[in-house]
Formats: structure tokens, sequence, C-alpha cells
């Protein structure tokens, strides 16, 4: 059964294109599954135009390091194959090939639907600098060109990769294959359920006085809150401005509200799960922990509460 994932790893195994200012040409990445461990072949197929040095260029590297990228949505293999994308390239390689330097780079835009403005099922940016590949690393013919192409990607499994093969039963030397009788067993109980869990940052770490901008001594510990929440299937979560009752209540409950709304758009920024989703409040003075009438409690009262179902 397939199985969705919104992580993907993705590397550039090669390339190939012809023309100098129509162009047509296939490029091969490979695509990891984060969820499930498996892995294939994404080949992008396409024709537009650009400008190029030579009629033909070909590149290929036989060790392609990975780079790690979201969809928009938790998708699978086959919801990526024969969708349109488009492919935007540019490079140079030195004349003597492969051992050579080089710079490219590479964008593929895989589309949800038709319109090529429209929003991207999975968007991908790859780019290196080299002063050549070494002896069984790759090669590359030397050019220099830029193009963009109109096509579609094609997703297809690789049988010989051992990372995605189960494991197979040990044949006998002699004899059929006898096969074991099925023992009955149960069940596991169900995991139980993920209770809410409330974080607590108090605003004096967070931001400076009578601020809403993060301090970058904080960041450290927003993302172990980042961490924390990818550990979170679909996480809901909730950040609450709080203040004291120092100066007008009117005033503190904006404050809070727009601290409130600075963590969140960390979060964003960040890569947290879903974070546009997440919700905000700035409740002021309202909900106070300590007492308001000494420094200590003032300062307690003076913080960010998330709340993370």
């Amino acid at each position: 059964m397939p199985i969705s994932s919104s992580k993907w790893d993705v590397a550039l195994v090669r390339s190939l294109s012809g023309g100098e200012f129509i162009t047509a040409g296939f490029m091969h990445f490979r695509l990891r599954n984060v969820e499930s461990g498996t892995t294939s072949i994404l080949a992008f197929y396409g024709g537009g135009g650009g400008g190029s040095v030579a009629p033909v260029s070909y590149s290929e590297n036989l060790k392609p390091s990975f780079k790690r990228f979201r969809s928009t949505r938790p998708t699978t293999f086959e919801d990526i194959d024969g969708k349109g994308a488009i492919m935007r390239t540019g490079g140079a390689s030195g004349p003597t090939g492969g051992s050579g330097p080089s710079i490219s780079g590479v964008w593929l835009k895989i589309l949800e639907g038709l319109n090529p403005w429209g929003a991207a099922l999975l968007d991908i940016k790859l780019g290196s600098a080299s002063f050549g590949m070494k002896p069984g690393e790759g090669w590359s013919t030397p050019n220099i060109g830029i193009e963009r192409h109109w096509g579609w990607v094609k997703v297809r499994l690789i049988p010989e990769d051992p990372l995605d093969l189960p494991d197979e039963p040990e044949e006998p030397l002699l004899g059929p294959t006898v096969i074991p009788p099925t023992i009955p067993f149960e069940l596991p109980p169900p995991p139980p359920p993920v209770r809410p869990t409330k974080k607590t940052f108090e605003a004096d770490v967070l931001f400076g006085f009578d601020s809403s901008r993060i301090r970058k001594e904080a960041e450290p510990e927003l993302h172990k809150l980042v961490y924390e929440l990818e550990s979170r299937a679909a996480p809901r979560v909730m950040i609450e401005g709080h203040a004291d009752s120092t100066g007008k209540a009117a005033y503190n409950r904006d404050l809070s509200r727009r601290r409130a709304l600075a963590v969140k758009d960390w979060l964003v920024k960040a890569g947290a799960p879903d974070a546009p989703r997440y919700t905000t409040v700035g409740k002021g003075e309202a909900e106070p922990i300590a007492d308001n009438k000494t420094s200590q409690g003032r300062a307690q009262n003076r913080r960010v509460e998330i709340t993370i179902n």
C-alpha cells in the first residue's frame, strides 16, 4: 500500500539537452519517500527554449547527494507520476568536461494541475559548484547555457536498489520449500492518545523591552520547539501572548497579540509542520499566573504560552 509523505529527499543524477535556441531534453533525479524509505527515479521530459554554446550537453553524477524538500500536502509516488512540470536550468562546465570547474542550478516545479502559475505539488531547487568530479563520480560535456522547459514527470521505482527490496526467505539446498505454520498472535494494544503539551516562554527572554521582535539569543529554544512539533502528526497549535498589568489594558492586549504573531511567523519561516494554520491570540493582562505587585510576578506574567495538541 502506498505510504504518503510530506518529506522528500531529491538528488540530481543525469541530464541531457539538445538545441541552441529551441531545446528539448530530460533530467533524471532520485526521489526518496522519507516515510517509507523507498527510492524511485523521477524523470522529467520536456521542451522549450534557451541559449547554449554547444548544441548538445550531457552530465552525469554517479554519487549524487540528497537534499530534503517538503510537498505542499502528503502525497505518494503515484500522485507525482504524470504531473505537469516546469524546469529551469543554468550552468557552465569547464573545457575539460568532468575534470574541469563547473557550476549549475536546477529548478523543477511539479504542478498540482495544468496551470503553470498555479500551486506547486513539489518545488525542487538544486545547485552545485565544484572544481571537477573525481574519477568514478561522474562527468559532463563542456557547455554554457540557460534553458526553460515545459513538460511532465514520470516516476519509476528502482528495483535494483537494495534499500527498497524486502527480505527474501532463504531457499533450502535440497527439497521443496517448506512453509512454516502460521502462529496466531494478539495485536498489541493501541498507543495511548497524545496528551496536549504546553510550553511557556518568558517574554523577557524572547523579546526586548516593549518589543515584538524575537531576539537572536532566544532562537535555539524555539528550534527545540520545532523539533518537537516535527515528531507529531498534523499538530494543532495555539499561541497565546500574555502581559503584566503595567500600562493601559488595550495596549497590553495589542502587544501580547503582536508577540504571539511574531512567534508564529518565526515558526513558519523555520519550517515547523503546518505552521501557517497555527492559531494566535493576545490576552493581555487578563490571565495572570503571579502577583503583579512584585517585579518577579510581573516578569512571570509577561509570557508566551504554546499549547500543542
